[in-house]
């Protein structure tokens, strides 16, 4: 079975279902199943159609029948769900949580006729299904082979690269990407097997949302620990809270405005300096108007020269999604005999030339 990150799951995906495939994607619990159907969905400009099969009774698939009083014949009544006149893209979610052989059954149809009971669904649509993995002490059902048979399978591994491209669009606090960044794999994706609550992309996204509120509320810092430890366990709330101390310390105003970082050991470590250049990109970016920038141009090529150069990189990440800001950085960039050499490689390596 393939194994792809986020992104290339995603592509080898739409591909299949243009070739008018069904596809089932198995990974993790929160690893981001749902969110990849979803916006599949939206990029097709298709009805979202989410069914969990282990929620419904097999006749919601197919549709039951029952004797037509005039005709003395059986009439199927078609589900609700069916769509008939126009494309949807259909998501079965949880295929494999407890499914029998009869809910199974229906999903032949559903899966490789693209149909339910007698009714053909509509040509242009999409069949996409998802599951969790037997590791994960999962409930999980083995499906036949009949069933596999009838699927394109990848499997989809947590990555912290493209959960940090989502996680921007998504409103993620820079905060917590910065955390994740700095944690890597271990603070994006860590099912202990035993533990109600830990890290996933799903549990992330749910400890941020909780963040950002506590923090409108200017609740105090250990309950917000409780809030971030009742999604993703307490010894990752623990790490969270002493980066998000670390990163709330740092004086953005000053560095943007002097270039001064420290010139203390921990200055140099890496949690300081992620926290500092998430601090300082996401300051930069949301306070400073771009026909400002230049005021602080002193300030942003000392700090930058400071920092080595994937954190100049993570530093442009940052702001890329702001045109002008980012075209204003890079000139004064380019105009410093030291930084100037280097933004050529570091346009090329967050993909500007892509």
């Amino acid at each position: 079975m393939i194994k792809g990150n986020y992104r290339t799951v995603k592509e080898l995906a739409k591909t299949a279902l243009d070739a008018g495939l069904s596809v089932l994607v198995l990974g993790h619990p929160g690893v981001g199943k749902s969110t990849l159907a979803r916006e599949l969905a939206d990029e097709y400009g298709l009805k979202l159609v989410d069914i969990r099969l282990a929620h419904v009774d097999p006749s919601e698939l197919v549709g039951v029948q029952l004797p037509d009083r005039n005709s003395g014949k059986l009439v199927t009544y078609v589900p609700e769900w069916v769509p008939v006149n126009e494309p949807a893209f259909i998501f079965l979610d949880e295929f494999n949580a407890g499914v029998t052989k009869l809910h199974q059954a229906a999903a032949y149809q559903i899966v490789l006729d693209r149909r339910a009971g007698k009714v053909k669904f509509h040509p242009d649509t999409k069949v996409m299904a998802a599951g969790n993995l037997e590791e994960d002490n999962a409930i999980v059902t083995p499906l036949s082979q009949a069933l596999n048979n009838r699927f394109v399978h990848f499997i989809l591994e947590p990555d912290v690269e493209c959960w940090l491209e989502w996680a921007k669009r998504a409103g993620i606090s820079p905060v917590m990407r910065a955390y994740i960044h700095f944690r890597g794999i271990r603070g994006l994706y860590n099912n202990p097997g035993d533990a109600p609550a830990f890290p996933s992309p799903r549990t992330i996204e749910w400890a941020d949302r909780l963040y950002q509120k506590a923090k409108e509320q200017k609740m105090k810092k250990e309950k917000i620990k409780y809030l971030i430890a009742s999604c993703i366990g307490e010894g990752d709330a623990v790490q969270f809270m002493q980066f998000e101390t670390l990163y709330s310390q740092i004086d953005v105003k000053k560095v943007v405005r002097t270039g001064e970082i420290g010139t203390e050991d921990k200055h140099r470590e890496p949690s300081f300096l992620y926290a500092l250049t998430y601090g300082v990109a996401s300051y930069v970016r949301e306070n400073i108007k771009p026909s400002e920038l230049k005021n602080y141009a002193s300030g942003i090529l000392r700090f930058l020269k400071q920092i080595s150069s994937e954190y100049v990189v993570l530093f442009l990440r940052e702001i890329v999604d702001k045109p002008k800001t980012f075209q204003v950085i890079a000139s004064i960039i380019a105009q410093d005999p030291d930084l100037g050499h280097t933004i050529d490689s570091v346009i090329e390596g967050i993909g500007m030339y892509e």
